[in-house]
């Protein structure tokens, strides 16, 4: 292959992206943080996104959070979300809630700043009651800022 092909591949894939691919399919939600789907190496994307649809059920406030490892299986290192409002800027260890309590479809993203060499995905429910939530199916789509 040409550098000149290797160079307009290379610039499809920053502007179009690779696409989706499949963490999991149905998976119980609990009030424990739990993996959704593997561990995943984003290879110096600097950005994700979550597809993620859910089924609350009873239980209360559905949550998502990523998690940086510097080995795979290693340490679990909370990745920050980061907000800007008018007076400040913020970088808070935190997590994706949803506390309407009904079943969803959403996207969510975070910024990967390209140095993380795994990140996993995980859910939890902060109050679990008789019918648990479920993971119904989730996607992560990488890409580049």
């Amino acid at each position: 292959m040409s550098v000149q092909r290797v160079a307009h591949a290379i610039n499809r894939m920053n502007f179009e992206g690779l696409g989706s691919f499949s963490l999991t399919s149905a998976q119980t939600v609990t009030t424990s943080w739990v993996d959704l789907g593997s561990e995943i190496a984003p290879k110096g994307n600097s950005a994700i996104g979550l597809w993620i649809d859910f089924t609350i059920n009873d239980s209360n406030n559905f949550r998502v959070r990523l998690v940086g490892r510097h080995t795979t299986g290693g340490d679990d290192f909370v990745i920050p979300i980061k907000s800007i409002t008018p007076s400040s800027v913020l970088v808070k260890p935190s997590y994706h809630e949803f506390d309407d309590d009904s079943d969803t479809k959403a996207v969510l993203s975070w910024d990967l700043d390209r140095v993380l060499p795994y990140i996993q995905f995980q859910v939890q429910v902060g109050t679990a009651n008789t019918v648990s939530s479920v993971v119904n199916s989730s996607f992560y789509t990488p890409g580049w800022l």
